[in-house]
């Protein structure tokens, strides 16, 4: 895997967090779980995280060349199939709210 892939896929997992993380948040204000102005902070996660993964990729690649960017590029399309799952299950949370009031 290239190193661009590899920079594309921690772009797109990072910037998908605060989506997620805000339809999250909605989601649980709307059922009731939370409550009424709750908040979701994203910023150092946003800064912090993406940096470490890079890092992260390169250090093990400078030991066993392949492994590290696979590694991390795995872990980067995990964490974007759940982001959109948990998108997607906000949304239809919000849709069911809806519905009842």
């Amino acid at each position: 895997m290239p190193y661009w892939l590899l920079i594309l896929l921690i772009a797109t997992a990072w910037l998908l967090y605060p989506i997620a993380g805000a339809a999250n948040v909605a989601a649980l204000v709307a059922d009731g779980k939370r409550p009424e102005g709750a908040g979701f902070s994203f910023f150092p996660e946003l800064i912090v995280f993406p940096a470490s993964f890079f890092i992260v990729a390169a250090a093990i690649d400078w030991i066993a060349m392949p492994i590290g960017r696979m590694s991390i590029g795995l872990l980067c399309v995990i964490m974007i199939g759940s982001l959109v799952w948990t998108t997607v299950r906000s949304y239809f949370v919000l849709q069911r709210t809806r519905k009842k009031t």
